[in-house]
């Protein structure tokens, strides 16, 4: 009977053993169920961070080794990154809680900071600073030399002041010393005063006498010279018939013109080098040999051109054309005249007088001078005085002479007062001889209209 009781219970055991491993299974099923979806879940929110942190497409060899970085601190990216910023960020701005947009903000304050890296800009200041200490150090340098030398001035003045001061003394024992000897020279001097006074005087005298002696022979000389002068004439009056008369001077020309070129503004003359041309003569161009006569009133006309020689050829020369009258060019053919020039021989002039060649209103001995190189220059030989082979007297201004100086003038006033007066009498007796004797005279103007020098200038 147990046996048979016992055998019945075993299935309801297993029944009852079943049925509870089928509720721990349902349970454990549901259970691993709401695991399951709550770890799919928190799956897809990882994977919707990670999408927000580092898309796929995004993992670039430098998010790579970034994540290399990060796992050998053994930590996340993201706070890797964010060590990193804040890191960056104390070193760079000072706090670790400033922002890349705060760094952005201060970087674009900098000057250049838009162009360079902030390490370039760092390398830039500390390279500016240096300099800046390195001039800084020649400066203190520079001062500290400075200051030795003014030092150095400084005791130098110091003892040329104590030397001075010494001097002074010194001079003032010689003057005082000095002026006890003049003192004792000024006693002196005054008998001397009146002795000199007194030479003068006689001198002054003597000057009148020998003054009013050079006059009567002056005097003397004139009336001489009248009755020379009518014996001249007598004589060529006599002579007049006999004597072959050469043709006058001015109407002897120098050359002519062979060519012309208009538009260069030159022209080619039949004068060569053998002609004892010279560069920078001038010449007047007339259109026949009878233009170059004087008028009445004695004033030689002026050419129709003036040139001057720029270039000296072996059979011909060119000239430049300086000065031509408008309506009347120069044409081949014309012919040309210096009066201090001519090819054949050599013209003889006397020089007198004052010239003003420099135009400005003073006429001077020194400018007359300058006529004197400008004729031997061109070929002329000037002599001091006439003679038979005299072609040309050049006459300037006459020397001014000034009032008579009274007898108590200076030595020197008096000098020149009889220097002037007796130029002023040469210039007179060469003028009144060239007009006895014949001798064609030309003045300043004259002068010019004959040779071109006006143009030229």
């Amino acid at each position: 009977m147990a046996s048979k009781g016992s055998s019945n219970a075993w299935p309801l055991v297993w029944i009852v053993l079943l049925l509870v491993l089928t509720v721990g299974f349902f349970v454990t099923s549901i259970v691993f169920l709401a695991r399951a979806q709550r770890l799919q879940t928190e799956l897809a929110q990882r994977d919707a961070d990670q999408q927000n942190i580092l898309r796929s497409s995004e993992r670039t060899d430098q998010i790579q080794s970034l994540l290399a970085q990060a796992q050998a601190e053994r930590k996340s990216l993201v706070v890797y990154l964010s060590d990193s910023l804040r890191e960056t960020m104390r070193r760079v701005t000072g706090s670790e809680r400033d922002t890349l947009a705060a760094l952005r903000e201060r970087l674009d304050a900098l000057d250049g900071a838009d162009a360079s890296s902030l390490l370039s800009l760092v390398r830039d200041r500390d390279q500016a600073i240096a300099n800046l200490r390195r001039q800084l150090a020649d400066a203190q340098d520079a001062s500290a030399r400075a200051q030795s030398d003014l030092q150095a001035e400084v005791s130098r003045v110091s003892r040329l002041i104590s030397d001075q001061q010494a001097t002074i003394a010194a001079l003032n024992q010689e003057v005082g010393q000095y002026k006890a000897e003049v003192e004792t020279y000024r006693a002196s001097v005054g008998s001397t005063i009146d002795t000199n006074n007194e030479r003068v005087a006689d001198m002054r005298r003597n000057f009148a006498d020998d003054t009013a002696r050079l006059e009567d022979q002056n005097r003397r000389l004139r009336e001489e010279n009248l009755i020379l002068a009518g014996q001249l004439d007598t004589l060529r009056a006599e002579r007049s018939a006999d004597l072959l008369r050469p043709n006058e001077e001015y109407a002897l020309v120098d050359g002519r013109i062979v060519s012309v070129n208009p538009v260069a503004r030159t022209a080619y003359i039949d004068l060569s080098r053998d002609k004892r041309l010279v560069l920078g003569m001038t010449f007047e161009v007339y259109a026949d040999p009878s233009s170059i006569r004087p008028g009445a009133d004695g004033a030689y006309p002026r050419g129709k051109a003036t040139v001057e020689v720029i270039e000296i050829g072996d059979t011909a020369s060119t000239v430049r054309i300086i000065r031509e009258n408008r309506g009347n060019p120069i044409i081949a053919g014309d012919v040309f005249a210096n009066a201090l020039y001519d090819p054949n021989k050599t013209y003889s002039f006397v020089v007198a007088g004052d010239f003003d060649l420099d135009g400005d209103g003073v006429a001077s001995a020194a400018e007359a001078r300058e006529v004197r190189a400008i004729i031997g220059n061109w070929g002329g030989a000037v002599r001091d005085d006439l003679a038979g082979d005299t072609d040309f007297l050049v006459l300037g201004d006459r020397p001014r002479i000034p009032p008579q100086p009274p007898a108590t003038a200076p030595v020197a006033v008096i000098d020149e007062f009889i220097r002037l007066q007796r130029a002023a009498g040469e210039y007179d007796r060469l003028f009144e001889t060239a007009r006895q004797t014949g001798i064609p005279v030309l003045n300043q103007n004259r002068l010019y209209t004959l040779t071109g020098l006006k143009e030229s200038r």
